[in-house]
């Protein structure tokens, strides 16, 4: 019997973090799925280990291709058929579906032409707040607005939260303010307190609260959810929880004990929420799935040095006025994309063109901003934002002008990327009592992340498009090699 299914998508969790949230809390909610379920290690085995990048890796796992092949790697790239992700194939073939935040969803208009969704709040890259039911329309809008102030660091503030508050109190339903969302706010409050990097974690609570209440109210087939907030934690403060990882001291014990329990922290805010999930699930016989695409690691080549020079970022607070003031004005549409890419929609190709080529040519004319890359995909321009050092004003064709001409606005950090990218995954699979779904008789404890896909098809009795989307495959281009050159550059100088 084919039994209904609910998938947290976790972003970048590795076991090795899972692992270290049981040993210290053994009785979490956690720590009895992990215990009960069938865990397996997922390999991102389709690129090298720099090309790694959430998009990218997220669109291998749900469509079973390899890069080579869908070719998506920033999350404004076109997308191919969407009929091969496997949800949107099960929504096709009549399956009843619900998603909410999960990549590559928006816009909500791509995928509903094509199939009636139970509901469908698209992910938090999206180019308009439409939602399905409408009613979440203006909490997506709000949704949207913090996604973009929550990047190197989060610089969305008390009002932004008193915004949400009341907009909920108003309408609760349709901000997902319940129980669970109120007392992670009031528990998240003397931790912001210490950081605002946690007012990331309140972005996860009202999404997961929603998505519960719509599984309830419409009990789906298949209902996937999607979550950053436990990655960011983690490329920010891994050295906080794994010191040990490291060749040499980089931050000091105060440091450690600011920082150190904030990756748990994320974990427990999840734990907390799947026992809801989970009881839900358990009562309604549905099989979960807790799973990332890949997963993080100590970066390598952080060291004191680099620490005790850094301790500015800039952020490209208005990107319409970087792209005025490198190539004058324009008709581009700037869109949501996750920092440090800025993508820019242009009316044609060739303008594009030319936009890249006068923004390769600015970025030439400044060395502070070595490690920055401008990449092209039909008429979008991507424009990668590095800048190093410290400097107060940039050079133009027109002279030197101050940063703040540009759109950039200078942030303080004291953390300074100690997680990284890395290809191994988590693979959870709860309550699936008749062992059917990633079988324990005949699945590897690791395997690549491309078989994610396929077994979900196998398992719900759809067909395998991957095979006949490989036929209509254009070959790489050279244009397409040069751009995935680009992009292994890009990591390189990120993670140095």
């Amino acid at each position: 019997m084919v039994r209904k299914i609910c998938v947290v998508e976790t972003n970048e969790v590795p076991i090795r973090v899972w692992k270290e949230y049981c040993k210290i809390y053994p009785d979490s909610v956690v720590a009895r799925l992990f215990g009960q379920g069938k865990l397996y290690r997922t390999i991102a085995d389709d690129v090298a280990y720099e090309f790694l990048y959430p998009s990218q890796s997220w669109a291998s796992l749900n469509t079973g291709l390899p890069y080579s092949e869908h070719r998506i790697h920033w999350y404004n790239d076109p997308k191919p058929n969407m009929g091969l992700f496997w949800w949107h194939q099960a929504a096709v073939s009549g399956k009843r579906v619900g998603l909410v935040n999960v990549l590559h969803t928006s816009p909500l208009s791509a995928l509903s032409k094509e199939a009636d969704y139970d509901f469908l709040l698209p992910d938090c890259f999206s180019p308009s707040s439409e939602t399905k039911p409408q009613r979440y329309e203006a909490f997506q809008s709000l949704n949207l607005q913090l996604t973009e102030k929550n990047s190197r660091t989060s610089t969305a503030g008390f009002s932004d939260i008193m915004r949400l508050a009341r907009k909920a109190v108003i309408h609760p339903g349709t901000f997902g303010l319940t129980g669970f969302s109120v007392a992670e706010t009031v528990r998240a409050a003397p931790g912001i307190l210490r950081s605002r990097e946690r007012l990331r974690n309140l972005q996860c609570p009202p999404l997961a609260s929603i998505f519960l209440d719509l599984l309830k109210q419409h009990d789906p087939d298949i209902s996937v959810m999607f979550t950053n907030h436990i990655a960011a934690a983690q490329h920010r403060y891994w050295y906080a929880l794994f010191p040990q990882d490291y060749a040499e001291k980089i931050y000091d014990d105060d440091w450690i004990e600011r920082y150190r329990f904030d990756i748990l922290n994320g974990v427990g805010l999840l734990d907390r929420y799947l026992t809801k999930l989970s009881a839900y699930c358990k009562h309604t016989d549905r099989i979960l799935i807790i799973v990332s695409s890949m997963g993080q690691h100590a970066n390598p080549k952080l060291t004191k040095k680099y620490v005790l020079q850094t301790s500015r970022a800039y952020r490209l607070e208005e990107p319409e006025k970087f792209l005025d003031a490198v190539i004058g004005s324009n008709a581009a549409v700037a869109e949501r994309a996750m920092v440090p890419q800025y993508t820019y929609a242009f009316p044609d190709t060739a303008s594009a063109q030319a936009a890249l080529d006068r923004i390769a040519h600015f970025l030439e004319m400044n060395p502070e901003m070595n490690g920055s890359r401008v990449d092209i995909v039909n008429a979008k321009v991507t424009v990668t934002v590095w800048i190093n050092g410290t400097p107060t004003h940039l050079n133009t064709e027109k002279g030197r002008l101050p940063l703040r001409q540009f759109g950039f606005e200078t942030l303080v950090i004291d953390d300074h990327h100690s997680g990284c990218h890395h290809p191994d995954g988590t693979l959870l699979v709860w309550n699936d009592r008749e062992d059917e779904l990633f079988s324990s008789r005949d699945t590897p404890e690791s395997f690549s992340y491309l078989r994610y896909a396929a077994e979900l098809r196998r398992y719900l009795g759809l067909a395998n498009p991957c095979e006949a989307a490989r036929c209509n495959m254009a070959p790489t281009t050279n244009s397409q090699k040069a751009r995935d050159t680009t992009i292994n550059a890009i990591w390189r100088a990120a993670q140095s």
